[in-house]
């Protein structure tokens, strides 16, 4: 049902329109009275400017995983870099090139535990960094 309202009405307008119409439908039905005065009123307005009809937008989808995924790597590339020690530079995108090679959901899950104690020597938010990998490259291979 197309319902004629301004962008001034809140909620409670429009619904209190729709409810009056839907009444006022009702009662015309059920009376078989003919409509008269303000109930002639017609049902769809093809002008705009007289009555513009608010739309309501699509809720925005937020970033995808694999948007995210590579933020996050972003961020941890940006930690590597700070990090002084060759091994541990290298433990690091060991992980995060061992995260990439899972091709499933199942694959990565069976993994998951031995990815999170390889990070265990690193910095508390290196290893949160880490798990948001995880957590994404879950999303990405489809396994939520």
């Amino acid at each position: 049902m197309r319902l004629p309202c301004y962008e001034s009405d809140g909620p409670d307008g429009v619904e209190a329109k729709a409810r009056r119409r839907l009444i006022r439908d009702l009662w015309l039905t059920i009376s078989g009275e003919e409509p008269t005065g303000e109930m002639m009123e017609p049902e769809e307005s093809d002008s705009f400017s007289e009555r513009p009809i608010t739309m309501l937008d699509e809720p925005a989808q937020g970033p995808s995983a694999a948007g995210l995924y590579e933020s996050v790597k972003n961020e941890v590339r940006d930690i590597y870099n700070a990090i002084k020690d060759k091994s541990e530079r290298q433990a690091v995108v060991d992980l995060v090139q061992g995260l990439e090679k899972f091709e499933t959901s199942q694959d990565l899950a069976e993994h998951e535990a031995e990815l999170l104690a390889a990070a265990d020597p690193f910095s508390q938010r290196l290893r949160q960094l880490l798990v948001e990998l995880i957590q994404y490259r879950r999303q990405i291979l489809g396994g939520e």
